[in-house]
């Protein structure tokens, strides 16, 4: 049994890295989650879906990963009322719940199985971006992604004069309107924080291979 669990969690689409090239297979990059599957069923008229729930106290949870997760998904400002409706009587009513059910098992509660599977795996990817990040929001990371800033590296290496002029640019756009929903663009400050942190990141990791 523990064999099958194993086989099933290591091919899941959820141990993937925070930051993915959509061009590429997501398989290329991983993130390690101890996990364990809870199997009770949350029913609705379609049938239950499965969630991965963690059973390993991680090493380390930063006060903003842990109130990015208990954001309600109204709170996310990434879906409509109905969408959050729809994910509530799915059992999903916070960030955490999201990221910790298997995308798959929820497309499968809705017509166009495809596209709503793609979405939510990115909105899954942006939940664990804004967590590792300080002042990050997920949709914050959505606007990232949309500006093709998909990798810690290049945003490290970005300047936020150049990243919040890019950001302008989109959401002038018909996509960027529809993706802001009228809400303000983050302040030059925010993405200050967000580069100077991946700057950081990146500069200890380049630090640690060398030593090793």
């Amino acid at each position: 049994m523990f064999k099958k669990i194993y086989r099933w969690f290591s091919a899941s689409s959820l141990t993937k890295s925070l930051f993915v090239d959509h061009g590429k297979s997501s398989d290329e990059e991983m993130i390690r989650i101890h996990c364990h599957v809870d199997t009770t069923p949350v029913h609705d008229h379609a049938g239950p879906v499965r969630q991965i729930r963690s059973n390993a106290k991680p090493a380390k949870i930063t006060n903003h990963a842990q109130k990015i997760r208990s954001m309600s998904v109204e709170e996310l400002r990434l879906f409509s009322p109905k969408r959050c409706d729809r994910l509530r009587r799915l059992g999903i009513s916070t960030a955490g719940q999201l990221v910790d059910s298997k995308a798959s098992r929820i497309a499968n509660h809705f017509g166009a199985k495809k596209k709503v599977y793609r979405s939510i795996r990115q909105y899954q990817r942006a939940i664990l971006v804004a967590s590792s990040i300080p002042k990050m929001l997920p949709k914050d990371a959505m606007l990232l992604f949309s500006v093709y800033r998909r990798h810690s590296s290049s945003l490290a290496s970005d300047s936020p004069a150049h990243l919040l002029r890019d950001l302008q640019r989109y959401s002038q756009s018909t996509l960027g309107r529809k993706q802001l929903r009228g809400e303000p663009l983050p302040s030059v400050e925010r993405i200050k924080t967000w580069i100077d942190h991946c700057a950081t990141t990146e500069a200890r990791t380049l630090q640690h291979q060398t030593a090793s």
